[in-house]
């Protein structure tokens, strides 16, 4: 039977598997994810305390009787459009088994392909670390150089919340860069602070992020992304000053801080890449930025937030995109639409 959850896109299924029944169609998948109709059946082996599914999906696993196996099945509105990224997060005497557990990718038959991706980057990945006079700290930031960079060519330039991320985002767009669908340009990521999650009061990424959370944070962080970074950039990298040759990119409350960004500072960044917003960034009163925005229909809330921001645009007559997906608050979903966004903001017009 189906948990009775009201309006869940994602809803868990009680079925009565056997441990023979699950390997039995685990080897006849020759995974350990497979789909029935619009079901979602996930297998894990192995000795455990507790398994979760995360992160496209992030539930808690069952463990079948008499045996070292776990499972979890699950409707999903939709389910032949999905992209799910998964791993199992397994505890054992209370401590993880894993630090970094492996993330595979289950796509629906009628999914969007896969993007493609440099498995060896031609350009640099490169780590600074800035010293801030706002935030009163040292701040690390991670560069991607195209191929054949030239500081003396004022190369566009993506700044990037979560900076951390900068090396997964430019292997998917570097491709484009060597086919000559977009211009050679580089992604300057200012790194997250880290704190203990979720208790707000701690949660010091949320606080430099989100408007309404801690707003002398949140000022002395803009400052330090909108002023001290870009400054830097332009000394050391020689990218671009015009604003239409410059683009924010984030994900989650990155993605939050992106739009805001956007809303506030049209004269420093022409263009908003922000994904999966999970609160209002504000409302879009003179802003001449143009916006791209996505969200996945497995992230309700982050949909719904995304979604009603590209309704103010609308409302204001802001150039923008919104796109949706059959994706979880997931990585994939925003490494996949991260190259698109970068088309449509630098690409050939």
């Amino acid at each position: 039977m189906t948990e009775p959850v009201s309006g869940t896109p994602v809803q868990t299924v009680t079925r009565s598997w056997s441990a023979q029944e699950l390997m039995a169609r685990k080897t006849q998948a020759g995974a350990d994810v497979w789909a029935d109709g619009d079901e979602l059946t996930f297998v894990y082996e192995g000795k455990a305390d507790e398994v979760r599914v995360c992160c496209g999906i992030e539930l808690p696993m069952q463990r079948v009787p008499d045996s070292d196996l776990w499972v979890l099945t699950v409707r999903v509105e939709d389910l032949a459009h999905a992209v799910i990224s998964y791993a199992f997060f397994v505890t054992q005497n209370e401590q993880p088994i894993e630090d970094r557990p492996h993330f595979t990718t289950w796509r629906g038959p009628q999914a969007p392909p896969p993007v493609a991706h440099a498995t060896a980057l031609a350009g640099r990945i490169q780590q600074y670390a800035l010293e801030s006079a706002f935030l009163k700290e040292e701040r690390d930031l991670t560069v991607y150089l195209p191929p054949g960079h030239d500081p003396t060519l004022a190369a566009p330039v993506i700044y990037v919340a979560d900076g951390q991320s900068v090396p997964d985002f430019a292997a998917v767009l570097e491709p484009l860069i060597t086919q000559g669908t977009i211009p050679p340009l580089v992604l300057v990521g200012a790194h997250s602070p880290t704190g203990p999650f979720p208790d707000p009061s701690q949660d010091l990424r949320a606080q430099e992020y989100l408007p309404d959370h801690n707003l002398a944070r949140f000022q002395a962080h803009e400052r330090f992304f909108t002023e001290e970074v870009p400054a830097w950039a332009e000394r050391e990298l020689g990218v671009a000053t015009d604003p239409a040759q410059r683009a924010v990119f984030g994900f989650s409350n990155g993605g939050v801080f992106a739009a805001a960004m956007g809303l506030r500072h049209p004269n420093r960044y022409g263009h908003s890449l922000a994904f999966s917003l999970g609160m209002p960034p504000g409302l879009p009163h003179s802003t001449t930025a143009r916006f791209y925005l996505v969200a996945g229909t497995l992230e309700p809330g982050f949909h719904s937030r995304t979604q009603e921001f590209a309704g103010d645009l609308a409302d204001y007559g802001v150039d923008h995109v919104f796109r949706d997906r059959v994706s979880g608050h997931d990585s994939v979903m925003w490494q996949e639409e991260f190259p698109k966004a970068v088309q449509w903001a630098f690409g050939q017009k």
